[in-house]
């Protein structure tokens, strides 16, 4: 059976997104724990843990991938945003989220069929809700008019 145009490659980026997440909040924990931020360091832990269980709730999906006659990368990673400082550390999570945000916003009226999409956005925003509070400043109101 052939999938929609367009839908196995909305399943791989939003896998792409995940693992790429995994490893910049690993990094970040490590991060913080070099720099002796225990708290950060396990926030930032427990951040790539939550990425994981989404990484593997898309992972699950690879059967309907291959049922649909495509193939499943769990190679591609984008860029790894990585901080010099605590501060930039926590921008570039916000960012990379809100651009999670933002990707699964544009790509939701492709995949309506899909369950696994709104739970990526949602679990996104979540966490560049977090984030932001955080770092002291708000999420893009793009962010809440869209899943608002």
């Amino acid at each position: 059976m052939r999938a929609r145009e367009g839908v196995v490659d909305l399943l791989n980026q939003s896998l792409t997104i995940e693992l790429t997440a995994i490893n910049q909040y690993f990094l970040a924990s490590e991060m913080c724990a070099n720099w002796g931020f225990g708290r950060l360091q396990e926030q930032f832990r427990s951040l790539s843990l939550s990425e994981i269980k989404d990484a593997q709730a898309l992972i699950a999906h690879i059967a309907h991938i291959l049922y649909l006659d495509g193939l499943p990368n769990l190679q591609r990673l984008n860029q790894v945003r990585v901080g010099q400082d605590i501060s930039e550390t926590l921008r570039a999570g916000l960012d990379s989220e809100c651009d999670a945000v933002d990707f699964c916003a544009a790509q939701l009226s492709t995949a309506r069929g899909l369950a696994t999409t709104p739970l990526v956005a949602c679990s996104s925003q979540q966490s560049a809700t977090r984030r932001s509070t955080l770092i002291g400043s708000k999420p893009s109101s793009k962010l809440f008019v869209r899943w608002g």
